[in-house]
């Protein structure tokens, strides 16, 4: 195919290697994270403790995210990225100094400040709806985590760094150390600290997450040196690119922030603000997997095409990214769908967790699996914006799309209660989806459109009658296999779950899906890469 892409540094034998080892590290970090939520449930379920820890997350997130996290990596890589094209290593090592040493001082200075304004921030920002013992123990664990932005950013460039040379491998261990220490704190340290142990844990898996991956820097021959030269062409295009991505990193924040305080709000508002997480945390898993692990693995070889004006080459591979993302995220907001109920039962529900709060998540779950495959397809569009170098357009419409959230959200809340919420947030976000792509369409010529909606219809399709069976023989098969014991509950899932996935395979064979062969050239490049 004209199109395809022939260097073997940018071309999808290399893509899928990294994507194999990266997919395969994230999906053992998503079990790690189903891990710790059940950790959770079973040690606070959806009580005020939890609640109070689910909202005390939200401002170390905000200056993780803003200053340490994915804002300053997707700026930063093309610009390192150009350095060492240029063979200058030297100036490539001065950047990341710099950045980092600027980086690292406004994340002290920003967490210096919230630890000051937490009572006025949870008490009419983050909380509102919470009562007053409740915000007293929300400040008390927002102003301890303040300390977890300023650990975790010591390896958010270096994250950056290790991508930049498309080393995936310890970039995707830092996640797991990270999980460990959390559900060692909530299962180990809970019993005598309370909700306190998980934030020790935090402490603790924030504080590793620097050594993991010290090595990979010593491979990559890093040479830090202590410069603030924020004058320097470099650092001054990595400011110019990363405002506008910081803009889109607080739009996010802001919705969740949005969604936080709306569910404060609710009748039961621990409830609420805790089936809200719980539910967003499971879905979390496929959206690392299938969106943002591809999403990592694409984004280099995107910039590199559009660094070096191969348009042709850098839309071929975008609309190759964007079919398999939706072949494999399909199915899985399909299936989600249709078993979110035992799915909830299996993975969450045991002692503190009751059977009013596997309803009420199971309840929540199903409006954000509607968003899942636009959530996927919308990380990979994102990076498709940023390889080009256009920051302002995804902020634009993010910003739209968050206006719209938060009116279409408290709309919804007075029709169907907090699950409102989560239904506003698939809707809007879906949207978002479909004006990134027509905005790229528009940047960048064409994008393959026919195939990719072809593509798109035969995966709904089949995964649409893969999870319609599921769902008609879930009453039956309860039946059949019937308790409430943990081995049978897997069985009943797991069986659902192998015979949902078969029926899928099995249409999009039928339907000659070109996609089968896509995902089989993954795996199998990939397994002679690694």
């Amino acid at each position: 195919m004209s199109g395809a892409v022939t260097d073997s540094r940018y071309g999808w034998g290399g893509m899928a290697q990294n994507a194999l080892i990266v997919m395969a590290m994230t999906l053992l970090s998503g079990l790690l994270g189903l891990l710790r939520e059940s950790v959770f449930a079973f040690r606070f379920g959806t009580g005020d403790a939890y609640a109070a820890y689910v909202a005390a997350f939200r401002i170390p997130d905000i200056i993780y995210l803003l200053v340490m996290g994915g804002a300053l990596g997707s700026a930063f890589i093309p610009v390192f990225s150009a350095y060492l094209a240029r063979k200058d290593d030297a100036g490539a090592w001065r950047l990341a100094s710099t950045v980092l040493n600027i980086a690292l001082v406004v994340a002290v200075v920003l967490a210096g400040l919230s630890f000051l304004l937490a009572p006025w921030l949870v008490r009419w920002l983050i909380a509102p709806g919470y009562s007053a013992p409740q915000q007293a123990l929300t400040i008390r664990l927002t102003r301890i985590l303040l300390v977890q932005p300023v650990l975790l950013g010591l390896g958010g460039l270096a994250m950056a760094v290790l991508n930049a040379f498309r080393r995936f491998l310890l970039t995707s261990l830092a996640p797991l150390v990270y999980n460990l220490s959390i559900i060692a704190g909530a299962f180990f340290l809970a019993p005598r600290m309370g909700i306190h142990g998980p934030v020790a844990g935090v402490l603790l898996g924030a504080g590793l997450y620097l050594p993991v991956l010290l090595p990979g820097l010593f491979l990559c021959r890093m040479r830090y040196t202590v410069s603030f030269e924020w004058r320097e062409a470099g650092v001054r295009e990595v400011g110019r690119l990363l405002l506008p991505r910081l803009l889109g990193q607080m739009v996010f924040q802001v919705n969740m922030i949005a969604i936080t305080a709306l569910a404060s709000l609710a009748e039961q508002s621990s409830l609420a603000v805790t089936a809200i997480n719980y539910a967003y945390r499971l879905l979390a898993q496929p959206l690392s997997i299938l969106g943002l692990s591809l999403g990592t693995v694409a984004f280099p070889t995107l910039a590199a095409l559009a660094n070096e004006g191969r348009l042709e080459e850098f839309r071929h591979t975008l609309a190759r990214m964007i079919r398999v993302v939706l072949f494999l995220s399909l199915p899985v907001a399909a299936l989600v769908l249709a078993l979110r109920l035992p799915l909830v039962r299996f993975l969450l529900e045991r002692k503190a967790f009751t059977a009013e709060s596997t309803a009420a998540t199971a309840q929540v779950l199903l409006f954000f699996a509607l968003g899942l495959p636009a959530a996927c397809v919308t990380e990979i569009v994102l990076r498709s914006f940023y390889a080009l170098h256009d920051t302002r357009t995804p902020v634009l419409v993010g910003v739209a799309i968050v206006a719209a959230n938060v009116v279409l959200g408290f709309g919804l809340m007075q029709l169907l209660g907090f699950v409102g919420l989560a239904l506003s947030f698939s809707l809007t976000n879906t949207v978002e989806t479909g004006v990134l792509l027509l905005l790229l369409r528009r940047k960048i010529e064409r994008l393959e459109g026919r195939d990719l909606l072809l593509s798109g219809l035969r995966s709904l399709g089949a995964a649409v009658l893969a999870a319609a069976v599921a769902a008609l023989l879930l009453p039956w098969v309860e039946r059949t296999i019937a308790g409430a014991g943990i081995l049978r509950q897997f069985v009943r899932l797991g069986g659902l779950a192998l015979l949902g996935t078969g029926l899928y395979l099995g249409l999009v064979a039928l339907l000659r899906s070109p996609e089968i062969g896509e995902a089989r050239a993954l795996l199998r490049r990939g397994r002679r890469g690694c």
